[in-house]
């Protein structure tokens, strides 16, 4: 009865709604539990050296 009153008289689309807000309040958590979680690794060996080669190359030029 309660979703009538807002005019929302079908039950398929008070569920469709509810659930859109609860995923999206699911989503805001979870974004901010994972801000910036994988800023923290560095560079492998590989990379470094990559870089070296570059900056290298670019001083040659």
């Amino acid at each position: 009865m309660f979703p009538a009153i807002l005019g929302l008289a079908d039950n398929w689309i008070f569920a469709a709604i509810a659930l859109s807000v609860a995923i999206t309040v699911i989503c805001i958590f979870y974004g901010l539990i994972k801000w910036n979680s994988g800023a923290e690794t560095s560079p492998d060996s590989e990379t470094i050296e990559w870089v070296r080669e570059e900056d290298q190359i670019d001083e040659e030029f």
